[in-house]
């Protein structure tokens, strides 16, 4: 079974079609690369992939789940995935903080953040 699946899936913005049905399967440790000229819709695909992007059409699957059209199923599945972009943004506060941000975006404790930033670092 696929780890990453999408079926059929289209996107469009503002009525134009950027993709349309695009259909491929990632495995579990497999690589995957993606490449095309600008424009082509590479980073649509890739921000729909991280699920970033609900699809106009089609499904995406994860772990054989179809997590395109429930918020908590995708909230689940983005938990378990990452995407580093071209250009990563990067913040300009000291290490720990860095660390911390995503802790704190969900919310986490500030006792439970220093504790699990201590740990990894």
């Amino acid at each position: 079974m696929a780890l990453l699946e999408t079926r059929n899936v289209g996107q469009t913005y503002d009525g134009k079609a950027v993709l349309q049905d695009i259909s491929l399967s990632i495995g579990g440790g497999e690589v995957f690369a993606l490449i095309g000229p600008t424009g082509a819709g590479k980073t649509t695909l890739l921000r729909l992939l991280d699920l970033l992007e609900t699809p106009s059409a089609g499904a995406i699957l994860f772990d054989g789940t179809d997590v395109t059209r429930s918020n908590k199923l995708r909230l689940e599945a983005r938990r378990r995935m990452s995407f580093v972009q071209q250009k990563p943004v990067s913040f300009s506060m000291n290490v720990f903080d860095n660390v911390a941000c995503g802790l704190r975006w969900r919310r986490q404790k500030s006792s439970a953040v220093r504790s699990k930033v201590e740990t990894a670092l």
